[in-house]
């Protein structure tokens, strides 16, 4: 009788000479025989009971046609009948796979299709398993059968051994197969390790494969395996008990529950004598909480905590760290067990340098055999090994993102589909959950998530537990100090608890069911009777945020640009008003835009004066002949980050970068990510760089007073990079950023040292004259307004002028204002948030090549970082230029010509069309970026364009200007990565579509 048929790998491992699961099993047996081997409730069995009981219950396998490599599923929870259902399978070589009869009767068909398998290991009927085709088997406590028989079948390492399934209760399931091997190369370590004769509970459900080490490894070795008398639910004080009165040494925990057990212990609920016994705690499964961790060891100082990584493809976990004192916030997962290996690759496969994240690649013996009869799927993550210096027929590619530490120690780096791009910008995650964490006491826990709003795109939510609702205003208003506007969450929700799964593990597919459940219901409110409650409705709606009110304000609850334009596109559908982008961004409020669509009169808020940002300047020192010290602001921008790479590849100064964060690490974290998303094959040397956590948009940057007196006295020169950038924003929205920040600047340049300051603008700053006017007069705001210039352009020339009024009083300051930044030359990086990659990618997916939108200079962010920093060291280096350049690309290209010549290099075909009709198409086209761009673009009647007008293409007097110079064909990397960026958006649209 055929039980199951399987396809799989071979052994990847090396050492496969060592014995199998089984034979450490029976030496440990030979040696304590009358010793108890496992204990759940009132019973308890030897290890001769053990090995006899099993010895009978594999002969009875054998009687029903179980052979060698035949599968066997097992459905029981616990008791001791569980370890000899686990030896049995051994003794018959077989492959034992644990299931749950309580499983959906779809998903247990899917298993036994999946398996090919006809016999289950079960206490008592179960129709569902039965009405699957299985045939059922109990577990017979049998101790007549004679110990020294040798009928049973002896088993090899490199047999396999065991399967679990991997996927979810929906969808086909996936069984990931492992031989005795991996497991004993596991089991050995941990000997070596911790000792022997340990009492370990198992506290992992026997579906999981972390609950295998805690049932097998004690009895390898003369221990005592604990098995709950039942698993119904999991409970803090089921646990504490059990542990106090097993004496418990060892046991297992994913973090979700480890901070549960933490906080009865913090908060006198338990008492922790009662885990007096406990010497070692292993936790993996997720990523582990550092506050719990370190708390857990205040309290129980006799109990070490074990990091745990590994994955169950992989013979369980293969990657440990014992934390200790030294640990902080980002606690590392470890270095490889013996014979187990890790690499850190790129996308290319290419393994990356020490110090930068990439995809963690897993080799040695720990490798399993892949998927059961699932070849395809089995060779996208077993793949042949490439590598040279490890060993082994094949490596599995995890899909996790790590990195390796000076240390040697692996760092986690959380999943790549954690490491998110939201608007083109990558975001990790658990940066906004430690925001949330160190903004509120009391929050206990907080998960961020990836949403698609009613148009497909990908919204940010974050889920918090706390005992009582936060107000959501002050929830954004402490994240914003914390997040750059990019990280910003769409949606916050609160949740009295996080949902638990049947592995202990948060329910993420729950929580993000019941926010998208609770966001569609939202749609009902849009055939309210007022405008206002419409309003409100559509609010929600694009926001994903069921708590909006009348008087929310769009912006400060999470909305953006293109959250703009969708509100925009979806107050078309439900209210069929055309509401314009701009009139969302100067009346933000439900309440305020109903007024507007009615034609209440408004009035816009006010811009601060510019007398108010006036800064004196009285500092006549002089500078220094040589720089050691600078302060980078806006490090992590687009143009900020290539002059940082510059400085730090051709320069010996000790960088200082102003960050917003809570953390210096979480803050450099991050800057890290942005370093190794535009130099993929770099690392950043964070030893040469001092993070100043701080805003712009504050007073003294948000410092204390005895840091900005450090500060001053410290920094040699400045590079000023930060700013706020949005074209449809109100210049009272940009105020506190661009000039308050610039106004703070100069007063940090006015105390302790005197600086030289590069003062980095952009070409919006220079306004047209009006007429009467001399250059040196202020042109108001409502001037500028009619001149048509954008509150980016007005605050950036305030800014500006403050700069000019301090160079007459002898501040040592350059303004360079920028034209449009292209893409890297060298790297292809792009600014995908700029209008010029927006627009680009909106006419190659349209095939069109508009004319009228101008021409643009081709001046790359790497070559203007290297022209910038020919300025930078030494006020010689200082004193060549003038003080107010205007920094543009040497040769002009028409948009059009880009878009035709990015269009032949990709294989796609761009028709010319004039400016008029494309205006219209983008009108035609149902997304986001097409509204947001045909709100940015200017009218067909405007008096001005996209981005440069022909009369306007010259060059200028710049010092240094052969090294602004390129070609269309300078930005061939470029279009390389559009090229991908482009593929990947079409499967996007064609999954979503399916």
């Amino acid at each position: 009788m055929i039980i199951g048929q399987l396809e799989h790998s071979p052994l990847s491992g090396c050492q496969t000479d060592m014995p199998s699961v089984l034979a450490m099993v029976y030496a440990a047996a030979q040696t304590h025989g009358n010793a108890t081997a496992v204990t759940c409730g009132e019973e308890y069995l030897t290890y001769n009971d053990l090995i006899v009981s099993a010895r009978a219950n594999a002969q009875r396998l054998r009687a029903c046609g179980v052979g060698k490599k035949d599968i066997v599923l097992c459905a029981l929870a616990t008791g001791v009948e569980l370890p000899i259902a686990w030896l049995s399978v051994m003794m018959a070589n077989a492959i034992i796979i644990p299931i749950d009869s309580k499983w959906p009767e779809n998903r247990i068909r899917a298993v036994v299709e999946a398996s090919h398998a006809r016999l289950v290991i079960i206490n008592g009927d179960c129709p569902t398993l039965r009405d699957a085709g299985l045939n059922p088997l109990e577990m017979v406590l049998d101790k007549t059968t004679d110990w020294d028989s040798k009928e049973h079948s002896h088993c090899s390492s490199d047999d396999l051994l065991y399967g679990f399934f991997t996927s979810g209760s929906t969808g086909r399931p996936k069984c990931a197969l492992n031989f005795h091997a991996g497991l004993v190369n596991r089991f050995t370590y941990m000997t070596k390790r911790f000792g022997r004769g340990h009492t370990v509970y198992q506290n992992s459900a026997p579906l999981f494969d972390s609950s295998i080490w805690q049932m097998l490894w004690p009895l390898t070795h003369g221990g005592v395996a604990v098995l709950p008398k039942q698993r119904d639910h999991w409970s803090v004080e089921s646990l504490v008990e059990e542990i106090d009165r097993h004496q418990i040494t060892m046991t297992d925990f994913v973090p979700t529950l480890f901070k549960l057990l933490v906080r009865a212990l913090e908060n006198g609920t338990l008492d922790a004598k009662r885990l007096d016994s406990l010497r070692h705690v292993l936790i993996g499964g997720e990523e582990i909480d550092s506050e719990s961790v370190h708390t857990f060891r205040r309290l129980l100082p006799r109990c070490t905590v074990i990091n745990t990584y590994g994955h169950t493809e992989a013979s369980i976990g293969m990657i440990f760290h014992e934390v200790c004192d030294q640990d902080d916030d980002k606690i590392p997962l470890g270095l490889p067990i013996d014979n187990t290996f890790v690499k850190i690759v790129d996308d290319q496969m290419m393994p990356v340098t020490d110090g930068a994240f990439g995809e963690i690649v897993v080799a040695g013996i720990c490798v399993g055999a892949g998927y059961l009869n699932a070849p395809e799927l089995s060779a996208q993550s077993f793949i042949r090994n490439p590598f040279s210096d490890l060993p082994g027929e094949r490596v599995y590619l995890t899909g996790d993102i790590g990195r390796i530490r000076s240390d040697g120690c692996l760092e986690y780096g959380g999943r790549a589909d954690d490491q998110v791009k939201v608007r083109g910008v990558r975001i990790e995650l658990s940066e906004i959950v430690s925001a949330m964490k160190a903004g509120f006491h009391a929050v206990k826990d907080a998960l961020a998530f990836v949403l698609p709003n009613q148009q497909g795109d990908a919204s940010l939510a974050l889920v918090y537990v706390a005992s009582e609702e936060l107000d959501l205003l002050q929830v954004r208003r402490e994240l914003a100090r914390h997040l750059p506007a990019t990280h910003m969450p769409q949606l916050v929700h609160h949740l009295k608890t996080l949902p638990i799964s049947p592995n202990g593990k948060v329910d993420r597919k729950r929580i993000i069911n019941d926010l998208k459940n609770a966001c569609s219901d939202t749609l009902q409110s849009c055939s309210s009777s007022t405008l206002l409650e419409k309003i409100v409705a559509c609010y929600r709606i694009v926001l994903l945020n069921n708590q909006m009110g009348g008087g929310d304000d769009f912006f400060e609850c999470g909305g953006d640009s293109l959250a703009a334009a969708n509100l925009s596109l979806t107050l078309g559908k439900h209210i069929s008003i055309d509401v314009p982008m701009t009139a969302i961004y100067q009346y933000s409020t439900p309440l305020r835009l109903t007024d507007f669509i009615t034609g209440c009169q408004l009035k816009v808020e006010a811009t601060p004066s510019y007398s108010s940002a006036m800064a004196e300047f009285t500092n006549h020192q002089p500078t220094a002949a040589m720089s050691a010290t600078l302060l980078l602001t806006g490090a992590s921008g687009f143009v900020g980050i290539h002059i940082l790479a510059h400085l730090l590849a051709t320069t010996c100064l000790e960088v200082t970068v102003l960050l917003r964060g809570s953390k210096k690490e979480s803050a450099l974290s991050r800057l890290e990510t942005a370093f190794l998303n535009a130099f993929p094959t770099k690392v950043l040397q964070r030893k040469r760089i001092n993070v100043l956590l701080g805003d712009l948009a504050l007073p003294r940057w948000g410092l204390n007073q005895d840091e900005w007196q450090h500060q001053c006295a410290y920094i040699d020169e400045v590079i000023h990079c930060g700013a706020a950038v949005n074209f449809l924003f109100h210049a009272s929205q940009l105020f506190s950023t661009n000039v308050g920040g610039t106004q703070e600047l100069i007063r940090f340049c006015n105390e302790g040292k005197s600086k030289r300051l590069h003062h980095v603008s952009s070409l919006a700053a220079k306004l047209p004259l009006c007429s009467g006017r001399v250059p040196e007069d202020v042109v108001s705001e409502a001037e500028a307004e009619a001149l048509g210039v954008t509150g980016y352009g007005y605050t950036k020339y305030l800014a500006d002028n403050l700069v000019v009024a301090a160079q007459k009083q002898g501040l040592h300051a350059r303004i360079y204002r920028v034209d449009d930044v292209l893409p890297s030359m060298s790297t292809g990086y792009s600014n995908g948030q700029s209008l010029f990659h927006l627009l680009l990618k909106q006419c190659v997916q349209m095939g069109v090549a508009p004319a009228g939108c101008g021409s643009l200079g081709l001046l790359s962010a790497d070559a203007l970082a290297e022209w910038l920093c020919t300025f930078v060291g030494s006020q010689e280096r200082f004193q060549g230029g003038a003080s107010l350049i205007d920094v543009v690309g040497q040769q002009y290209v028409g948009f059009d010509e880009i878009v035709r010549y990015t269009a032949e290099k990709t294989g796609r075909d761009a028709a010319s069309a004039s400016y008029t009709d494309f205006l219209s198409m983008l009108t035609h086209f149902d997304q986001n970026e097409a509204t947001l761009i045909h709100q940015i673009l200017p009218s067909v009647n405007a008096d001005k364009v996209a981005f440069t007008k022909e009369s306007n293409c010259f060059p200028g007097d710049i010092p240094q200007a052969h090294l602004l110079s390129a070609g269309l064909n300078s930005f061939d990397a470029f279009i390389n990565l559009f090229e991908a960026e482009l593929d990947e958006t079409s499967n996007k649209k064609s999954r979503a579509l399916s």
